[in-house]
């Protein structure tokens, strides 16, 4: 004749059953685990626009209070970027370079530029600069100014911040026109 048993508290509830079948004796058990979860999940962007996300698991009782928390090894966070591009005012950079111009002569030689606006996501993330004046160094050293600089680099896989920019020059008393392609320091 079979005998059953059930034990029952707020997480736990346990049946068992004992039979005897053809002069064997089985015991059937089952169980059910209740478990309420509360669950926190942490999206912190720093300066860089990098995003890291955080977990945080706790059981709670019938009434919302917290009775353990639980060790979170691996999860996976699937967050929809709703960033937009923006123009931002002030992004003060610095780009080492190579130029190429011509006032009459023509020029190759190296350049360093310094950039105060850029539009993109975040300051270190930009799609464009504006308003950028350097130096360049040839086999004559002049000052250049490139109203906007692109990022064509942005999606290459080694290069993410490689720069091409337009620009007017001059050279003691020969201006002329050139155009850079650089990395942003």
């Amino acid at each position: 004749m079979p005998t059953s048993f059930t034990y029952t508290d707020d997480r736990l509830i346990i049946s068992e059953t004992l039979k005897a079948i053809d002069n064997k004796l089985t015991l059937d058990t089952s169980y059910t685990l209740v478990l309420q979860l509360s669950v926190k999940q942490i999206q912190t962007v720093g300066p860089s626009g990098a995003v890291n996300n955080y977990a945080e698991v706790y059981e709670i009782d019938k009434n919302g209070k917290e009775l353990g928390k639980f060790k979170v090894t691996k999860f996976q966070a699937v967050v929809q970027d709703t960033r937009q591009r923006h123009f931002i005012w002030w992004t003060p950079h610095l780009s080492l370079g190579l130029m190429a111009g011509y006032n009459g002569d023509k020029l190759l030689g190296a350049n360093l530029d310094f950039s105060v606006m850029g539009y993109g996501l975040t300051n270190n993330d930009l799609s464009f600069r504006f308003l950028e004046v350097g130096a360049f160094l040839s086999d004559k050293v002049g000052f250049l100014f490139a109203p906007l600089a692109w990022n064509f680099g942005r999606d290459l896989p080694l290069l993410s911040n490689l720069w091409v920019s337009p620009n007017f020059l001059y050279t003691g008393s020969k201006p002329g026109v050139g155009l850079s392609l650089g990395v942003m320091l």
